[in-house]
């Protein structure tokens, strides 16, 4: 008990220069105060510091700049095009990935057969049909929740950032061994044509 109110006088006191000046008056909002005094197990959600801000922000005619207002290249036609393909880019990238499995899925069917398996162009291909089916099936589950469930949301869950993590170590390795087998295939090709 002493030790709150040792430590209410000292916040007070150390607040009391900057109520002369009109700038910083936010800061003896009784609100905000309580909500920075909250220590211990009283954790505050994150809702009521974001309408505590928002409403001392409003009070105050506090204006956001966003990043995109700072630049020219943001803003024009070419913006409001991405904006525009931003909100079908979720359909039409679950379209592309669910026939592209597909089809990757029956190349991998015929290029095992007993027949066909034996040649090493037929390999590569294989391969190459594996490691696409593989990110097609994986970018799904974030086309779906990035573009279609929750298109607008900046603050993301952990699972969201383990997920994220997961996603882009996993559609580098596949893009880049899909590289490699393109590569190979080519070389292949080059040797046996010359």
């Amino acid at each position: 008990m002493l030790a709150d109110d040792n430590t209410q006088n000292r916040h007070n006191s150390s607040y009391s220069y900057i109520g002369s000046n009109d700038t910083y008056n936010f800061l003896e909002d009784t609100r905000l105060i309580s909500l920075l005094n909250k220590r211990g197990g009283n954790h505050t959600p994150i809702e009521e510091w974001l309408k505590t801000l928002e409403d001392l922000r409003n009070k105050y005619n506090i204006s956001v700049i966003k990043e995109c207002d700072r630049f020219d290249y943001c803003s024009g036609e070419f913006r409001d095009l991405v904006l525009a393909y931003n909100s079908i880019h979720g359909y039409i990238s679950l379209l592309i990935c669910l026939f592209g499995s597909l089809a990757n899925a029956l190349n991998v069917a015929v290029l095992t057969r007993r027949d066909l398996a034996t040649a090493p162009i037929n390999r590569l291909l294989k391969w190459l049909a594996v490691a696409d089916v593989f990110v097609m099936l994986e970018y799904v589950p974030f086309a779906i929740y990035r573009y279609l469930l929750f298109p607008g949301q900046i603050e993301r869950p952990y699972s969201w950032a383990v997920y994220m993590l997961f996603h882009m170590h996993f559609t580098q390795i596949l893009h880049t061994a899909s590289i490699l087998l393109t590569l190979s295939l080519a070389i292949w090709r080059y040797i046996a044509i010359k």
